[in-house]
């Protein structure tokens, strides 16, 4: 028998794959804009801000 709920569960699921997408969109842009300007550090931190953002208000 599971220990989480059945809506624990899906929530669980949704963090893993909106993790999931997050990181591989960060993958794609670091690879992207690894020859242009400091930009890409910018837009590292904001999307690390936003997955927190996401868990924070999943795991309330």
């Amino acid at each position: 028998m599971s220990k989480y709920s059945p809506t624990s569960q899906k929530k669980l699921i949704v963090m893993s794959v909106l993790t999931l997408f997050t990181m591989s969109l960060a993958l794609v842009f670091e690879k992207e804009l690894d020859h242009k300007a400091p930009i890409e550090k910018e837009l590292k931190i904001n999307g690390v801000l936003n997955q927190n953002h996401i868990k924070m208000h999943f795991q309330q």
